[in-house]
C-alpha cells in the first residue's frame, strides 16, 4: 500500500434558504415538476408537510432539498459542489480551495441558480430575490481528503479496517443498503457530524458518472460533514461571519479535524497485521496470564464482531476489574493493533490508519 498523492479541500457545502412562505415553495415545486426533475422523499398522509429532492441543477453542481409545511418553517437547501459550479463542468474528484474572489463568484452563480428555480425574478433591469444569495445560511460543509493510492492497494481491505474501528462515544455506524456497498463505504454519524471513508471511483462507476481517465484508479476519500452547530463550535467562526470566512476556516482545519477522527477510530499506533500474526505475538510476548487472556479476548471480539468499541464493552463485561487503557498500552508496546487484517489478506501488514495523513 502506497499513497501517491494527498489532496485537501472542501467537497460540498449546503446553503439554506429559510423562513420561506408555503406558496413561495409551492411555486418552486411547480416549476421543478414542469421540468420533470422532482422526487418526493416523504410526506404526511395529506401531502401537506413534505420533503422533496430535485436534480434540476445537477449539471451546474447543485442538488436541491425542499421542505414544505403549513405548520413548520419552509425552506430550500442547495447542496453545492463549488468546484463544478465554478468551472461550469463536472468535476468528479476536484476539491475546493476557498478564495475571496472565488467565493464572490460562487454566490453570483448561486444567484443564477435561484433565478432558475424561481427564488429570484427580474423587475425591469434588476433581480429581486426572495432570499439574496449572500443571505443564504451556510448549514453544512464537507471537509475532505483525497488519498490516491497505487494500483496494488486493496481499498476493500482498508475500508474493512474502518468498520472494525472504535466508534467514538455518541456516534453510530451508518447502515448500508447491500453487502457490496458495505465493502466500499464506511460511515459514522451523530446529529451534527458525519465521518465517511469510501471508494470514490466505485461510487462514480456505480452512478454511471466515472470519466474514462479515472477508471481503475484507487481513490479513498475521507470526509467529515459538519452541520452548522458543529462547525461554529469547532472552527471558531461566528454566525454573522461571511461565507468566505467560514469556508476559509474550514479549509484550514481539514487535516486537523479528519486526523482527530482517525485517532478516535484507531486508538493504537501499531501496525495492522493478520489476525494469526497478532495472536501469535501476544502468546509469545505477553507473560502475564490475565493480561494475555484480555488481549486475546479483545483481539477476537474485534475481529468477529461489529468493531473495537463493542469488543471493548464486552471486555469490561467479562473482566470485572479490567482497565482497557492498560490492555491497549500493551498492544502499543508490541507495536500491533487489535484491529487486524484477515488471515487471507493480500497484505501482511499495514501501518496504522490513524497515521494516514502524516
Amino acid at each position: 500500500m502506497r499513497i501517491e498523492k494527498v489532496e485537501f479541500g472542501i467537497h460540498t457545502i449546503e446553503l439554506y434558504a429559510k423562513d420561506l412562505k408555503y406558496q413561495e415553495v409551492q411555486k418552486v415545486i411547480d416549476r421543478l415538476t414542469d421540468n420533470g426533475s422532482i422526487r418526493k422523499m416523504r410526506s404526511d398522509p395529506y401531502n401537506i408537510d413534505r420533503h422533496l429532492t430535485s436534480t434540476f441543477l445537477v449539471d451546474d453542481g447543485i442538488r436541491l432539498r425542499i421542505h414544505q409545511s403549513h405548520n413548520k418553517s419552509n425552506g430550500i437547501a442547495l447542496i453545492v459542489n463549488p468546484s463544478t459550479l465554478l468551472s461550469r463542468k463536472y468535476q468528479p474528484t476536484k476539491l475546493y480551495h476557498p478564495k475571496k474572489k472565488s467565493c464572490e463568484e460562487l454566490l453570483e452563480r448561486v444567484g443564477a441558480a435561484l433565478i432558475k428555480i424561481g427564488i429570484g425574478t427580474f423587475d425591469s433591469d434588476d433581480v429581486v430575490f426572495i432570499v439574496p444569495p449572500d443571505e443564504l445560511s451556510l448549514s453544512q460543509m464537507d471537509l475532505t481528503v483525497n488519498l490516491w493510492f497505487d494500483d496494488e492497494t486493496d481499498l476493500e481491505e482498508i475500508i474493512r479496517l474502518f468498520w472494525k474501528g472504535k466508534v467514538p462515544k455518541n456516534f453510530s455506524r451508518q447502515g448500508c443498503l447491500s453487502d457490496e456497498e458495505h465493502q466500499h463505504y464506511f460511515g459514522i454519524s451523530n446529529h451534527t457530524v458525519t465521518f465517511k471513508a469510501y471508494d470514490k471511483i466505485y461510487e462514480l462507476e456505480k452512478n454511471g458518472r466515472c470519466p474514462k481517465e479515472l477508471t481503475g484508479h484507487k481513490l479513498l476519500r475521507l470526509e467529515v460533514s459538519l452541520k452548522r452547530e458543529a462547525f461554529l463550535k469547532k472552527l471558531g467562526v461566528q454566525r454573522k461571519d461571511c461565507l468566505y470566512k467560514m469556508l476559509k476556516a474550514g479549509f484550514q482545519f481539514v487535516q486537523e479535524i479528519i486526523s482527530h477522527y482517525l485517532e478516535k477510530l484507531f486508538p493504537c499506533s501499531g501496525a495492522h497485521v493478520r489476525y494469526k500474526t497478532a495472536k501469535k505475538k501476544i502468546l509469545d510476548c505477553v507473560e502475564k496470564p490475565v493480561l494475555q487472556d484480555q488481549m486475546l479476548f479483545l483481539l477476537k471480539k474485534t475481529s468477529d464482531g461489529a468493531g473495537m468499541d463493542t469488543a471493548a464493552q464486552k471486555l469490561k463485561d467479562c473482566y470485572k476489574y479490567v482497565k482497557t487503557e492498560q490492555v491497549l498500552d500493551e498492544f502499543e508496546h508490541l507495536g500491533i493493533s487489535p484491529i487486524t487484517l484477515t488471515n487471507n489478506s493480500s497484505a501482511t501488514q499495514l501501518s496504522s490508519l490513524r497515521n494516514l495523513l502524516e
